[in-house]
């Protein structure tokens, strides 16, 4: 069996549907699926935009502990976009305040953290 992609990154969240509504309102997600509550956790969401999906789950009660993006582990998940600097822009706009830009000859890039302070970073190639 080949492996076809990668189906979705997993987001634990304090507040699934804060975070739910931070994705459709601050980067365009559309919600497609939603499982119920039930006694035991808050609701948990699937977002899509375009091929690409989100599951926003309900996090445990542990305290997060401060990382960097270079500890071990996964750090953050990546959006490309056509052109870095109108989608900087747009965000701008949308309150998103994005810090640790980079400027490369194949790529540009820049990273910011999300309703509950998960790092995405956003990218744009110039070469392939």
């Amino acid at each position: 069996m080949d492996f076809k992609r990668i189906m979705h990154v997993g987001i634990m969240a304090k507040n699934t549907g804060s975070l739910c509504n931070w994705y459709i309102k601050k980067l365009g997600f559309k919600k497609v699926y939603q499982l119920p509550a039930t006694m035991e956790r808050s609701e948990v969401y699937w977002l899509k935009f375009e091929n690409n999906m989100i599951e926003i789950v309900p996090a445990n009660n542990n305290m997060r502990r401060n990382r960097s993006i270079k500890d071990p582990g996964i750090s953050h998940f990546s959006i490309t976009v056509e052109c870095f600097d109108e989608y900087l822009e747009k965000i701008i706009k949308k309150g998103i305040k994005v810090e640790d830009i980079h400027e490369f000859k194949e790529f540009k890039c820049g990273f910011f953290n999300d309703g509950e302070g998960n790092l995405v970073e956003i990218l744009s190639f110039t070469k392939l």
